[in-house]
């Protein structure tokens, strides 16, 4: 008589479930298998399949899991790119992060392939073999790649807090792939700290720079620009007189020593003057000496306000009516003229910045709270949309003012297409 054996129990593995997540934030549901967990501590499957909860506690409990969580406490992420053998505070350390962070930023700034991290480094150690910075310097591909995206947050957040406070322009312009997917980048232009209404003062002042040179002080010195007559042969000065290199001077004055004759010494002077007459022609050719706008703008010039006129004011209620929209243009003029006849500080501002300092960019010399209140921000508003968007502004006086673009990560000054060789 043959007996069969009792048939088995069919076993029965547990599964991941949501609250082991909800209990354990360690651990996440594993690619494996649904009889599996992810331990995000160790980064290691484990199998739940036997007796589900208890297994994870039993691998919570275990040495190898506690060892892990007191490393991952102790990591920072200033300890994953600082010098091995080096601590947080050493100053060191913190100058190759330093010289780390500018390496990503030009990487970012020039557009360049995040490949370049991989050689940069060597180049740079092989440029400076005595720099102990470069040669504890490690930042490859994957450090930089990680850098950028971090620190493009920091410029990001940087941006936005500017366009919150000032104007700005936007603009965009198509790829030229011919596929079917293009690319719009987005070009944001600010200004943080704008000197338009300096820029006419400044390039008036670099001309009557080169008249002091070959024009006698009675004709070149005080007079109007316009009105000097500095092609005449009676408004020049001697020969003598010239401001040239003092090289060149005591080179003339040993003449004889030095081969020269006195029809080349004449000849050396004409074309001194020559020079001078051209550069001056140049100048004032091509720089707004003459601009009406750049003219009235000086009226945001602290030092220049003992001296302009309400023209200029009525100029820019007339040319930005969104100027008065808040204030009247007769309470503008009051402003104005209260603030000629007060005294302003020399260490007031040459800029206007936005958003304003402490006290607005003419402060109230009285209690030394904001003043102005209706001229304050006008004149803010003015020389802040002068810069960026006037065309005198942008060729010729680029220098004056700050545009910032993204994705780019720095803050860079804008070139003329055609630079002045004056400038």
């Amino acid at each position: 008589m043959s007996s069969t054996p009792p048939p088995k129990k069919r076993k029965v593995l547990q599964t991941f479930r949501v609250e082991y997540t909800q209990e354990w934030p360690c651990m996440l549901k594993s690619h494996i298998g649904p009889n599996h967990a992810f331990c995000t501590v160790c980064s290691a499957d484990i199998s739940i399949g036997h007796s589900g909860h208890f297994d994870i506690t039993s691998h919570i409990a275990s040495a190898k899991h506690k060892k892990r969580g007191e490393c991952s406490k102790q990591m920072s992420i200033s300890s994953m790119f600082a010098a091995k053998g080096a601590s947080a505070e050493d100053g060191h350390t913190n100058k190759v992060m330093y010289a780390e962070a500018l390496m990503v930023d030009f990487i970012a700034q020039h557009n360049l392939s995040l490949l370049v991290a991989n050689s940069l480094p060597e180049l740079i150690k092989s440029m400076c073999p005595d720099s102990s910075i470069a040669k504890d310097s490690k930042c490859a591909r994957s450090k930089s790649a990680a850098m950028t995206k971090e620190l493009s947050k920091v410029v990001k957040e940087s941006l936005v807090d500017r366009l919150k406070k000032g104007p700005f322009t936007i603009s965009t312009d198509g790829s030229n792939d011919m596929e079917k997917s293009k690319l719009f980048p987005i070009v944001v232009r600010t200004s943080d700290s704008p000197k338009a209404h300096k820029m006419q003062n400044s390039c008036r002042k670099l001309i009557r720079d080169i008249l002091v040179r070959f024009v006698v002080p009675a004709f070149g010195g005080g007079n109007v620009i316009e009105d000097v007559d500095y092609k005449s042969k009676y408004n020049l000065k001697h020969d003598k007189d010239l401001i040239i290199e003092e090289m060149s001077r005591v080179f003339i004055e040993n003449k004889e020593s030095n081969g020269l004759n006195e029809e080349k010494v004449k000849d050396f002077h004409k074309h001194v003057k020559l020079y001078f007459t051209t550069c001056t022609d140049y100048m004032i050719k091509n720089l707004p000496i003459s601009d009406p706008f750049l003219k009235h703008l000086a009226v945001a010039d602290p030092d220049m306000i003992p001296h302009s006129s309400s023209d200029s004011v009525r100029y820019f209620a007339q040319k930005f009516p969104v100027l008065t929209s808040e204030t009247s243009l007769d309470t503008l003029l009051e402003e104005f003229s209260s603030l000629q006849s007060a005294h302003l500080p020399h260490t007031c501002e040459g800029s206007v910045r936005y958003p304003y300092p402490p006290g607005g960019p003419f402060a109230d010399n009285l209690n030394g709270a904001a003043g102005y209140p209706g001229f304050n921000p006008a004149v803010a508003a003015v020389a802040i949309h002068s810069t960026t968007d006037h065309p005198a502004v942008s060729h010729g006086g680029a220098i004056l003012s700050t545009a910032h673009s993204v994705p780019d990560s720095g803050n860079h000054v804008p070139k003329p297409e055609n630079p002045s060789p004056v400038h």
